[in-house]
């Protein structure tokens, strides 16, 4: 992500622009007058419809997945996954829930379209569940046909080598919108790809890092609208430290900073952490064509962001806290801003009185592309044992899954994160698209197996270490655990 990329343009605004320059062309023709007027006033009509279509999320229901008209003659659809996630997979039946029955419906849309039947998961915990795969496959036994297991316990599992490359999956298209386009890169090594995300798993949007504030208290301090800074590209790292430093209110009483305070920023410790080598664009990991890893985290970039972190944690108007400085403190008014994951919007922030606003993590600076974030390392993936016996089933089932949820499971969840049933807020969900796009999960991320340095951050903001020093003891183990990871991709 250090090289500057060009955000993809969508088919469908492509499409619009293409048509917009067209009509633009032909009202500058000549012929007469009258028809001239005539043409351009119904052609710009016409494209500020498309336009207006295109900044609705029932667009994505015209990108279609370019699937053949598959009968499957009622085959079963087997999943191995994690407890905690197996709604993502299966629900038994619509019960009123906005998320469930969307899950429910993409289901039966696939099943109808491709005539087979997908069975409840097998959802053991997350440790049983990698058990269990890897006795199956090295058993050589065919029992599952997609494993979403727990991220960081799966790239353990992947080095056990019972994956199959996604990339030989007959019919699976991950240039697709509902694979996120960084995470794919970022999980692509050498043609290869062993795990993988696809909104298929709702889990990855469910538990994707972000920041949230309250829209009227940022207004009764007279902050400009975070929403609106976010969406030019300007949410940095000094802006919410400039926030922060504005916003604290002793509202205890008791002359000390405690939860029961109001804060310009809350964090909680551990994964919430994390996302900053990502949010900031710090060079995590390299590998050369000859599969020559360079171990990153230690240049100048990085150097810069460990001051930056240490100086907003440092603030007086943060307050990070491994018991509190959560979203139900931020839903209970003691923040202005709060480090969460969207998912926390369905559960804590479900009767929140005030309107807020979804925003990515900041930029380390606006010379920065894109605002990049990532999923908590719990997710459940996408990985497809080695045993399977049809390429073709399994690809074209895991596209169908993928398509239905982006098309129509995603803008039903979008509803219920942003509170809008019904009403929705355009400008929400752009900022929601925007900080979605940037799911960056990558290789460092995914295969860390709590040996890298993804889980480290949170221990040493505050504690006065000097990153350079801490890198220099712990650089070598951690490069050489990568290095069996990079072996797994380069291996004949």
């Amino acid at each position: 992500m250090n090289n500057n990329r060009l955000k993809p343009i969508s088919l469908i605004l492509l499409a619009a622009l293409v048509v917009s320059l067209a009509l633009s062309l032909l009202a500058c023709g000549g012929g007469d007058k009258t028809t001239a007027e005539t043409t351009t006033q119904a052609d710009t009509t016409k494209a500020a419809e498309i336009e207006e279509e295109v900044d609705s999320l029932t667009a994505r229901q015209k990108v279609l997945d370019d699937l053949p008209d598959f009968d499957f003659d009622g085959r079963q659809w087997r999943t191995l996954t994690q407890t905690e996630y197996a709604w993502d997979v299966w629900v038994e039946a619509e019960t009123g829930d906005i998320v469930n029955d969307a899950v429910y419906q993409r289901n039966r849309a696939v099943e109808e379209r491709f005539n087979i039947v997908i069975l409840p998961a097998d959802a053991p915990s997350y440790t049983e569940a990698s058990a269990k795969i890897k006795s199956t496959v090295l058993a050589g036994e065919d029992a599952y046909d997609v494993f979403q297991g727990h991220m960081i316990q799966t790239g353990g599992d992947a080095l056990s080598k019972i994956f199959l490359n996604l990339y030989e999956l007959k019919h699976a298209d991950f240039t697709k919108p509902w694979y996120p386009k960084y995470a794919i890169e970022g999980l692509t090594m050498n043609g290869r790809m062993f795990i993988g995300l696809s909104d298929m798993t709702l889990a990855i949007i469910h538990r994707t890092y972000c920041y949230i504030y309250d829209k009227q208290m940022a207004d009764s301090y007279g902050i400009e609208d975070i929403s609106k800074i976010a969406l030019e590209g300007k949410w940095t790292v000094d802006r919410l430290i400039e926030i922060t430093n504005q916003v604290y209110s002793d509202l205890d009483g008791d002359s000390t900073k405690s939860a029961g305070d109001y804060y310009g920023f809350m964090s909680p410790v551990v994964n919430a952490s994390t996302t900053y080598y990502y949010s900031f664009d710090i060079e995590r990991l390299s590998v050369d064509s000859d599969g020559v890893l360079t171990l990153g985290y230690n240049d100048e970039r990085m150097m810069t962001a460990y001051e930056k972190l240490n100086t907003l944690f440092a603030s007086e108007g943060t307050w990070s806290d491994s018991k509190s400085a959560s979203v139900n403190d931020f839903a209970n008014g003691h923040s202005l801003i709060v480090s969460t994951v969207v998912g926390n919007t369905l559960s804590s922030l479900r009767d929140y009185e005030n309107e807020y606003g979804i925003i990515p993590y900041p930029k380390l600076d606006e010379a920065q592309d894109n605002y990049y974030t990532i999923c908590g390392g719990g997710v459940s993936t996408i990985s497809v044992p080695k045993t399977i016996s049809d390429t073709e089933y399994n690809g074209a089932v895991i596209e169908a899954l993928s398509s239905e949820t982006w098309r129509n499971t995603v803008p039903q969840y979008y509803d219920v994160a942003l509170k809008v049933k019904g009403t929705r807020n355009e400008e929400s969900i752009q900022v929601l698209d925007l900080l979605l796009d940037g799911r960056a999960v990558d290789i460092a991320l995914c295969y860390d197996g709590w040996k890298g340095f993804s889980y480290k951050l949170h221990t040493l903001v505050g504690t006065g270490t000097e990153w350079a020093s801490y890198y220099a003891s712990n650089s070598e183990p951690i490069k050489a655990h990568y290095q069996k990871v990079v072996d797994l991709f380069f291996e004949d």
